[in-house]
C-alpha cells in the first residue's frame, strides 16, 4: 500500500507513516509503509529498520562491557524474539496509534497536516482506521472509506521482504561491521538503566554497493540498550551528509533525523511508544520537506491472550 505523490502550494511533498509493531527488535520499515515510493520512505525503510535492531549513568569503579559484547547480546535476544513471532508465541496486544504528518515549506512551516487515530494489533500489524483529519477537519464519507481501506490492507505479508519493491536488510554481524561502535556509559531511560552506544560509519570500501548502502554509509547516532533485557530502549539517528540517488538525477536526501522510544510492558515485551522525524530532499523535479510524530498508548492484551498489560515503573 502507499500514498500518491502530490505537489503542495509550497512544492513540498511527503509520504504518510503509520504504526510500528515489533517484539524486542523494531521493524521501522513498517512505520513508513504508507509512504511507498517517496524518498523519505526509501531512506527510512532501507536504513531505520536495521539500525533500530542494533542499538551516562556512570558507576565509578565498575567495569563496563564493550560495545561489541552488548551488541552481541542484543543480536542474540533479537533472534529469540523473531523466533517467538514466527511461532506465534510472542505476546499479542492492541493499542491506539495517534500519528501526525506535516508537509513543510522552505521555512519549516507546515502547509498540509494529516492526523490519524488507528487501532493496531501487535505483532500481527492488523490496522483499523478510527479517525482521519486533514488540516484539522475530520474526514468522512468516501475520503475516510478510501483511507480506511488502505489501512485495512496492511498485513504481515507486506511488512518485510522485497514485495512491492520494498527492501529489507538483514541484521547480522556483517551489518554491525560497517559501523564504529563506542559504549559511552549508562543512562536511565523510562526509569530503567541502559547502555549508551554511539555509532558512526567506518570508512571501509565496499565495491558494488546496493542503493541501500548510500544511506547506511552516511548516518550516525546513538542507541540505548536496556542493561537487564538487552533490548533497544531508545534510538536517535541523523544523516551526516547529503545522499544522491543516481547522481542526483532521480532525487536526493538532504536532511534526516529520526528518534524512537520503546517501553517495556509488564510481561517483558518491548514495544514502540513514540516515533518522530524530519526528512527533506528532492524527488525528480519536486522538493519534499516533512515532519512526522507518532505515539502508541495504551497497550491492552487481545481478548483471551492474558492479563492486562502495563508499563513497568
Amino acid at each position: 500500500m502507499g500514498s500518491r505523490w502530490r505537489r503542495s502550494t509550497a512544492r513540498s511533498t511527503c509520504g504518510r507513516g503509520d504504526g510500528v509493531r515489533d517484539h524486542g527488535s523494531p521493524n521501522l520499515a513498517q512505520v513508513m509503509r504508507n509512504a511507498a515510493g517517496t524518498p523519505w520512505r526509501l531512506a527510512a525503510h532501507t536504513l531505520l529498520w536495521p539500525l533500530a535492531l542494533m542499538a551516562g549513568l556512570s558507576v565509578q569503579g565498575q567495569t563496563l562491557p564493550t560495545a561489541a559484547e552488548v551488541m552481541a547480546r542484543l543480536l542474540e535476544q533479537a533472534q529469540k524474539n523473531a523466533a517467538q513471532v514466527e511461532t506465534n508465541r510472542a505476546p499479542q496486544y492492541y493499542y491506539l496509534l495517534k500519528s501526525k504528518l506535516e508537509n513543510l515549506d522552505e521555512n519549516d512551516r507546515f502547509t498540509e497536516r494529516e492526523e490519524k487515530q488507528i487501532e493496531v494489533e501487535f505483532p500481527s500489524g492488523n490496522h483499523r482506521l478510527l479517525k482521519l483529519l486533514k488540516d484539522g477537519v475530520e474526514q468522512t464519507g468516501a475520503v475516510f472509506e478510501k483511507e480506511a481501506e488502505k489501512e485495512g490492507r496492511i498485513s504481515p505479508a507486506n511488512k518485510m521482504g522485497k514485495k512491492g519493491g520494498r527492501l529489507t536488510i538483514a541484521f547480522n554481524e556483517e551489518l554491525l561491521a560497517r559501523y564504529e561502535l563506542t559504549l559511552t556509559g549508562r543512562q536511565r531511560v523510562g526509569g530503567r538503566v541502559a547502555y549508551v552506544i554511539f555509532f558512526e560509519p567506518n570508512k571501509q570500501s565496499r565495491p558494488n554497493k546496493p542503493k541501500s548502502d548510500r544511506v547506511l554509509d552516511k548516518v550516525a547516532g546513538k542507541l540505548w540498550i536496556d542493561e537487564e533485557d538487552y533490548a533497544l530502549a531508545k534510538l536517535e539517528v541523523y544523516l551526516q551528509e547529503k545522499v544522491r540517488f543516481w547522481g542526483g538525477l532521480f532525487g536526493a536526501l538532504n536532511k534526516m533525523t529520526f528518534s524512537l522510544e520503546k517501553v517495556r510492558l509488564a510481561d517483558g515485551a518491548w514495544v514502540d511508544r513514540s516515533l518522530s522525524g524530519v526528512f527533506a530532499g528532492q524527488k525528480l523535479f519536486d522538493d519534499f520537506n516533512c515532519r512526522f510524530e507518532q505515539r502508541a498508548d495504551p497497550f491492552h492484551p487481545l481478548p483471551g491472550r492474558g492479563q492486562p498489560a502495563g508499563s513497568t515503573p
